[in-house]
């Protein structure tokens, strides 16, 4: 059932990703660039303080549940933990507002846009309580339980923002609707969990969960910082509309990442259980399997999108965006790039080895915070937009180097990178279509053709020359086969009293 796992794990993103690019062509094209960037900005202010929400205890809790721990205590320590921390955020996310706006007195835009970031804080605080069964879910690879819910939550917030856009309100009205979403997918997470039985406090059990977190904590921060500080820094050192453009890019070009998110959620707790079996080969199989599919499937249809980027941001958003036209291209090859690494990051973290990923996301961190403001600072390259994307892909690039290096390091017997060959010829294809459409084709028709034929073709000599074969084909519609995903999603919603079977 993994295949089905990873189907309707991606699947529902990609639906999710569908929603958002849509509602965000037509809210990009009603309200512009600045109300983006001050909704966007709202949310990544709140998330530079999501490591105290979370303080490595759900990485800690998925990994002891799915080495086979006692389910019931774990999960009466952890939602007790969880809770805890959660209050704590919250009380630290809108204490640092009040601080920077009474003390340091920082000249925020507008109003609204104080007001946007205090409902946003609200906003995180109520979805992390989601991850209290999320995690549960996770740890025992229950697939349909985390999507589906996720997926409802999306749907519902893109049609209500988009809604109160075309009713005429803004940014505040946009975080509102935000919020209201997030408040009615809780109940449907917590009915989900209702038949998962909590224990009581474990004292014992806490002190593993946090000698086990502080690593945890500082690999967390890294790369949420790395992650969310994007925005922010871009914000700090230009303005809300460089924000939007590059928000507006990501929105359209960052459907790649959800694989990767995918990807980890679920080979986290298989690689932690294959690991504790001393079972390598189990693992060079789930790595192989999905390689060959993400580079001959997932990478030509990034090529397309960045090669194509101009075609997309003036066929979607309009002339007033065409500064996202270089950020949708290099933001596609970042998640890309994200995607094929993260497996090797997960042995490291299934086999616990959670000291080194600190320092290895701490480096990622700093390297990108450099790089960033020497791209974007006004005193140095001053590329705005386009110089943060830049600085996401070589921080990508230099953390997937690291990943390799400490992977084989650890595991001698790990085949890296077993399509190497494909990745080649998928490099190739894409510069050459890329000469192509650059040299060649000038006119919205022919672009459009161009890139229709480069997929064709790209499977076309691809399967001529043996690049991709039946087998690679046969993967591709094993996971596409609805009648699987839906035994295996009537298998997983109907199964009661999971916790116990797994005590």
């Amino acid at each position: 059932m993994l295949a089905q796992k990873m189907a309707l794990s991606y699947g529902s993103r990609i639906v999710v990703q569908f929603f958002q690019i849509l509602t965000t062509i037509i809210i990009a094209r009603i309200v512009g660039p600045s109300v983006l960037g001050t909704v966007a900005y709202g949310l990544a202010f709140g998330s530079l303080f999501k490591m105290i929400a979370e303080l490595g205890v759900g990485t800690a809790h998925m990994k002891l549940l799915s080495e086979g721990r006692d389910a019931k205590a774990c999960l009466g320590t952890y939602a007790r933990i969880k809770v805890s921390l959660i209050g704590t955020y919250f009380v630290f996310a809108m204490g640092a507002f009040f601080v920077q706006k009474y003390l340091f007195k920082y000249k925020f835009e507008s109003r609204e846009f104080q007001y946007v970031i205090i409902v946003s804080i609200f906003i995180l605080t109520i979805e992390y309580f989601w991850t209290i069964p999320k995690v549960t879910f996770a740890a025992y690879t229950e697939q349909a339980k985390q999507d589906i819910p996720n997926l409802i939550y999306q749907v519902l917030y893109q049609i209500l923002r988009l809604t109160v856009v075309l009713l005429g309100y803004r940014a505040l009205a946009m975080a509102f609707s935000n919020l209201t979403a997030v408040v009615i997918v809780t109940f449907l997470y917590f009915y989900l969990f209702k038949n998962y039985q909590i224990g009581k406090f474990d004292r014992q059990l806490a002190k593993l969960y946090f000698s086990m977190s502080v690593p945890i904590v500082i690999m967390m921060l890294a790369q949420s910082l790395v992650y969310q500080s994007d925005i922010v820094l871009l914000q700090f050192l230009t303005n809300s509309e460089q924000v939007g453009y590059y928000t507006a890019g990501f929105r359209i070009g960052g459907y790649v990442k959800l694989i990767g998110q995918s990807v980890g959620i679920l080979f986290f707790p298989i690689f932690s259980k294959a690991i504790s079996e001393n079972n390598l080969g189990l693992i060079n199989e789930k790595i192989g399997k999905f390689e060959r599919f993400s580079v001959s499937f997932i990478l030509p249809l990034v090529l397309v999108t960045s090669i194509g980027s101009d075609f997309i941001i003036k066929l979607l958003l309009g002339k007033k965006y065409l500064p996202s036209i270089p950020i949708l291209s290099i933001i596609n090859l970042t998640m890309f790039i994200y995607v094929l690494f993260i497996p090797y990051g997960n042995i490291l973290s299934g086999k616990g080895l959670f000291k080194l990923l600190a320092k290895i996301y701490s480096f990622q961190l700093f390297s990108f915070v450099g790089i960033a403001y020497f791209l974007v600072a006004p005193k140095m390259l001053n590329l705005g937009s386009v110089g943060i994307a830049c600085s996401l892909l070589l921080a990508n690039i230099i953390l997937g180097a690291m990943f390799f290096y400490f992977a084989k390091a650890n595991f001698r017997e790990l085949k890296l990178f077993p399509s190497g060959s494909k990745f080649l010829y998928g490099c190739i294809a894409g510069l050459s279509g890329y000469l192509i459409y650059i040299y060649f084709v000038h006119s919205m028709l022919g672009k459009f053709i161009l890139l229709a034929l480069f997929v064709i073709l790209y499977w076309g000599i691809a399967y001529l020359f043996s690049i991709i074969n039946k087998d690679d084909w046969k993967m591709v519609f094993d996971v596409l086969n609805l009648k699987k995903m839906n035994k295996y999603i009537k298998s997983e919603i109907t199964l009661k009293n999971k916790s116990t079977d797994k005590k």
